[in-house]
């Protein structure tokens, strides 16, 4: 998994499937978070896939710490899986 950052934005890119993936995401989510407005886009683009522990970490985001993310997702899978856990409203979740 790879992350690139910039003005507010996320890109994730290839699978996000380890705890060292996991960490990896939640540091550089805090990082643009603490730095910006409490407005963040994660794009999300290759996996199919995202940890219950990245789950948890948007959640105490948006309700725990009040930043407003938007979640796109690249894959069908994932946009599912968001929809059959009843997060897209929740995390703002667009399919792309």
């Amino acid at each position: 998994m790879q992350i690139e950052k910039k003005d507010g934005k996320m890109t994730v890119t290839g699978l996000i499937k380890t705890i060292e993936d996991s960490t990896h995401f939640k540091e550089e989510m805090y990082s643009l978070l603490n730095t910006t407005t409490k407005t963040l886009a994660i794009h999300i683009t290759d996996s199919f896939i995202v940890t219950s522990s990245i789950i948890g970490t948007m959640l105490k985001a948006v309700n725990v710490d009040k930043a407003k993310l938007t979640v796109y997702v690249y894959q069908d899978d994932l946009y599912t899986l968001f929809d059959q856990l009843k997060l897209v409203d929740l995390l703002n979740i667009k399919k792309i």
